[in-house]
């Protein structure tokens, strides 16, 4: 019990910390990557260079474009962590474009993006986007069962249907993505 008169002093990063936490730990997706993006805090539980938050963000976001320029220099050479990393990444924005055609997920224009949009009827050019991001998924898969249940993805309805699916979400995914980036080696790198 606390003396009137007397006060302690919190961080405020140590609050959001154990708020992301709580998110995290109950697995509250949307609600951990907005705080983590509106509040500017890294989703680790300490401090993080202004390069590292940056490239989070653009995870968060789903700038994925962006996300592979920005890493493309700092990967060069660098282990089989960066290669995680930009499989974590590509299959992502596989499964985004994935859901936005209908196949799942959850509601992706409840979450901030440069690209969000509402779910619409496949055109071809869409099905062509899909078809050439798990071309290029193929390359960097580090399986040929991960790769074929990225294709059978195709024929689901939802993508929740696929077992190794079963808990995705566009928000847990990008949580994902980002502990992989926060995993990789390039993260010394940034932070220099």
């Amino acid at each position: 019990m606390s003396r009137p008169g007397h006060r302690f002093s919190v961080d405020e990063n140590h609050v959001v910390w154990l708020v992301m936490g709580y998110y995290r730990k109950n697995k509250l997706f949307d609600s951990l990557l907005s705080l983590a993006i509106e509040s500017g805090v890294s989703l680790l539980a300490e401090p993080v260079g202004p390069e590292l938050l940056y490239l989070q963000r653009l995870v968060l976001e789903g700038r994925w474009a962006d996300v592979l320029q920005y890493c493309e220099p700092l990967l060069r050479g660098l282990s089989a962590q960066a290669d995680d990393m930009l499989f974590a990444v590509h299959r992502q924005q596989y499964l985004e474009t994935l859901s936005s055609m209908g196949a799942g997920g959850a509601p992706i224009s409840s979450l901030p993006s440069v690209c969000a949009s509402a779910p619409k009827a496949p055109q071809d050019d869409d099905m062509d986007a899909v078809l050439a991001l798990l071309k290029g998924l193929e390359r960097c898969c580090p399986d040929k069962r991960a790769f074929d249940s990225l294709c059978f993805c195709l024929t689901l309805e939802r993508l929740t249907d696929n077992p190794e699916y079963a808990s995705w979400s566009v928000a847990a995914g990008r949580v994902s993505v980002a502990d992989a980036v926060f995993r990789c080696d390039a993260q010394d790198e940034l932070c220099k």
